[in-house]
């Protein structure tokens, strides 16, 4: 860990007053010795503070420092001293005035990290032995090579444990994709159902022979059936009569594909509850195949980084877990965050209940989140746009207007493409080329939607992270235990990423100690994110620390 505090660095420790100043930020009180007759600023030079004054004057001239000359120091200041441990940890040796402010910001640092309050951790670990100061500070005392050897000594992860799944397959493992596919078989039936190469009731009956559904999951494949025949009954489907043996075939594969995949994800699953160790859990809104594709995306850009790669980690990839029960599903989820030791937020276009709880979750086990929020140009933003579905534009456009986004023509522009997907309702979702023509008919408006859609979504992003940095109340989480508030590390791309990723988990992390807000944050150096804070507030602090412990 290396910590930095301008302001302590500019004090003038070989003045008393900057002296005091500095054994104040140690201390976490204000230290001053007043004269107890003369007037603001006077000295009567017989008093016991005017007496302790003279000497701290004496002392403050000195460039030595050692455990000695420091108590007696603390002593004229009326604090408690600290123990040959704590001076050894925090300031070696001893030395000159440097290394005595160096030790105090060193001091604050991991007060910061562990305690949430400076008068507190000064009590509790002034007086402390080697062994209780590395038991309070623990993890943060650990060196980072130390860190690094635990890692890099592991046993590689046993090839084909976590199996892969195709990239373009993977959301087959959501639940979305069972309904879509539920919904374009029941639109087979019923588009062989009125074209009358079979009856409705050859097609119930097949149903209800289906062996391997329960009686339930018949009914509900026979009410579907029967919503679409209704829903189909005015439409023109003699365009798909030369094709439904082929549409068939394409869903039957496509049925085997989704079961097979979802096989894989619940074996995964198996070897990620079954594992050893887990370092890192991945939170992440997925119902939709683009979602999917964008995990999958960053997961791999961030675990494939060279220095990431070579700590061996243990990490829950979502891309590749399955379960059936929503139930078992949530207590892996939160089984995953209590053992893993980071978890990495995805900022996407839609928040949940379910990811923002796992970020509440590990900030309140006071476990660092590293929120990735997308730096994109338009252009980048435009071009992913044009290979995205149909609904992903339609569903964006909508969202933006919600939270007024987009105004004067953006507005008239968008109304009007909302307007004319309504009406848009394909037959099949799934298979079928309906959507690449209703694209290409209507190209031109298209262009001109995701110009506008690019062009909002790059600066929706940008604010998103400033929210996240700046400005939202609850981008800090108290730890139950002990009180300490704990900050979201926002981060513009993999590779960023990746490189807090090595940094938070080795202890090899950079902060500065700043000022803002009414509050000491602990500014996180990659990120430039508050990791911890601690309020100038008296009043809070007396009630706070009161209360909560």
């Amino acid at each position: 860990m290396k910590f930095t505090e301008t302001v302590i660095d500019s004090l003038d420790t070989k003045t008393p007053e900057g002296l005091m100043q500095l054994l104040s930020k140690l201390c976490g009180q204000d230290l001053e010795l007043s004269c107890c007759y003369a007037g603001a600023g006077g000295r009567c030079e017989r008093c016991p503070e005017c007496m302790n004054y003279g000497l701290l004057t004496t002392l403050s001239s000195s460039r030595k420092w050692n455990l000695s000359r420091f108590n007696q120091v603390l002593l004229l200041l009326n604090q408690p001293t600290v123990s040959e441990d704590f001076f050894s940890l925090f300031f070696g040796a001893g030395g000159i005035d440097k290394v005595l402010k160096q030790g105090v910001i060193n001091f604050r640092g991991f007060a910061m990290l562990r305690f949430g309050n400076f008068r507190f951790a000064y009590k509790r670990l002034a007086p402390m032995n080697i062994e209780d100061l590395a038991r309070e500070l623990k993890p943060y005392m650990t060196k980072p090579k130390e860190l690094k050897r635990r890692y890099t000594s592991r046993l590689a992860i046993e090839k084909g444990l976590i199996q892969d799944i195709d990239r373009k397959k993977r959301w087959y493992l959501g639940y979305i994709s069972g309904t879509k596919l539920l919904r374009d078989l029941a639109s087979l039936l019923a588009a062989g159902c009125q074209l009358g190469q079979v009856s409705q009731a050859e097609i119930e009956e097949s149903l209800d022979k289906e062996k391997e559904l329960d009686q339930q999951k018949k009914e509900q494949k026979k009410k579907l059936f029967r919503t679409r025949l209704k829903e189909l009954a005015t439409r023109d489907l003699s365009n798909w009569k030369s094709s439904v043996k082929d549409l068939e075939a394409k869903l039957r594969s496509m049925q085997e594909d989704v079961s097979q995949v979802q096989k894989i994800g619940w074996a995964n699953t198996v070897a990620y509850l079954t594992s050893d160790y887990l370092d890192v859990y991945v939170a992440t809104s997925m119902r939709e195949s683009w979602e999917y594709e964008s995990t999958v995306k960053f997961v791999q850009s961030v675990f494939a980084d060279a220095d990431v790669a070579a700590l061996r980690l243990g990490y829950f990839d979502p891309t590749l877990s399955f379960l059936k029960n929503r139930i078992d599903k949530g207590l892996v989820e939160g089984l995953m965050l209590k053992r893993a030791n980071c978890t990495l937020y995805m900022i996407q276009e839609t928040d949940t209940l379910g990811k923002d709880s796992e970020l509440a979750s590990t900030l309140a086990q006071r476990k660092p989140v590293i929120a990735y929020v997308p730096k994109m140009t338009p252009d980048e933003i435009k071009n992913d746009l044009k290979s995205s579905p149909l609904r992903f534009t339609r569903k964006r456009l909508m969202l933006l207007m919600a939270e007024d986004r987009l105004s004067g023509d953006e507005l008239k522009v968008a109304a009007e493409f909302i307007r004319k997907t309504a009406s848009f309702d394909p037959v099949f979702s799934l298979v079928g080329n309906e959507e690449a023509t209703f694209i290409q008919e209507n190209h031109a408006d298209l262009e001109k939607v995701w110009a506008i859609l690019a062009s909002a979504e790059s600066a929706y992003f940008d604010k998103r992270a400033t929210d996240l940095m700046r400005n939202h109340p609850l981008a800090m989480q108290v730890h139950l235990e002990s009180g300490v508030a704990n900050g979201v590390l926002v981060v513009r791309s993999p590779k960023q990423c990746a490189e807090l990723l090595c940094k938070l988990l080795t202890n090899n992390s950079e902060f500065t100690i700043e000022y803002d807000e009414g509050c000491t944050i602990l500014r996180e150096k990659i990120s430039t994110s508050p990791y911890r804070v601690v309020t100038d507030d008296a009043t809070l602090t007396n009630s706070f620390w009161n209360f909560y412990l």
